[in-house]
C-alpha cells in the first residue's frame, strides 16, 4: 500500500467519527475526550510504513481535524471558553509494537475555564513528549505546541497533549501552560 493510499484510508477512518460536525460541537455540554478511531485493529494497515512516518501521518491528520474544529468553534462560539487539543495515550503498547501508533483522541471542552485546570499538564520532559514534539516540528506546525501530563506511569507520561500555542478564539494548551509556567517559574513549552 502506498503512502498516499494509507493516508487516504486514515482520513476516511478518522472522518467516520464526525467530530468536526457543527451540531455535535455546538451542543457539547461538558468535556468529551473521544478516540479518533474506535478499534486499535482499524489502524493495523499503517504498519506497512515506517514508524516515524505513520506517527507523523496520524499527527498530521489529527491536526487537520483540530484546525477544522477550531474554525467551526471560532465561527459559532463567542464565549472564548472552548478548548480543543489532541491527546495521545498507550505509550507502552506503542513502544512494544502492540499498537501501530500511540492512541490518539480529540479532547473538547466548551467550558475550558473550569476543565483545563484539571489536566495537570507540564512541559515536555520525556522521550514520548519529545517524539511528539519532533513530529509536530517536522510537519512545520509552528502554531502547535506539545505538553504532557504531570502524572507518569512507569516513567512515561500518561498523556501527551498537542494543541495550539496561542489562543484562536478558543483557549489553547500553550496559553494555559504559559500561565502555569509563570506561576511555577518553568522553562518554555516545546
Amino acid at each position: 500500500m502506498k503512502k498516499n493510499r494509507i493516508k487516504e484510508k486514515l482520513i476516511r477512518l478518522v472522518g467516520k467519527e464526525e467530530y468536526d460536525d457543527e451540531r455535535f460541537l455546538m451542543n457539547l455540554e461538558e468535556y468529551e475526550e473521544a478516540p479518533l478511531f474506535v478499534r486499535y485493529k482499524s489502524v493495523e494497515f499503517m504498519k506497512k510504513i515506517e514508524e516515524e512516518e505513520r506517527c507523523m501521518m496520524i499527527t498530521e491528520v489529527a491536526l487537520d481535524l483540530l484546525d477544522r474544529i477550531a474554525k467551526i468553534i471560532k465561527a459559532n462560539d463567542k464565549s472564548g471558553t472552548y478548548f480543543v487539543c489532541i491527546t495521545y495515550y498507550d505509550w507502552n503498547e506503542f513502544e512494544t509494537g502492540e499498537l501501530a501508533i500511540p492512541y490518539p483522541c480529540i479532547f473538547l471542552s466548551p467550558h475550558a475555564d473550569r476543565e483545563i485546570e484539571k489536566l495537570y499538564v507540564c512541559k515536555v520532559e520525556t522521550k514520548e513528549g519529545r517524539m511528539a514534539s519532533s513530529w509536530v516540528k517536522k510537519l512545520g506546525r509552528e502554531d502547535i505546541c506539545v505538553a504532557e501530563s504531570e502524572i507518569k506511569e512507569e516513567g512515561k507520561p500518561k498523556v501527551v497533549y498537542i494543541g495550539y500555542r496561542e489562543d484562536r478564539g478558543l483557549l489553547s494548551i500553550g496559553s494555559y501552560i504559559k500561565r502555569k509556567m509563570r506561576c511555577n517559574n518553568i522553562v518554555q513549552v516545546q
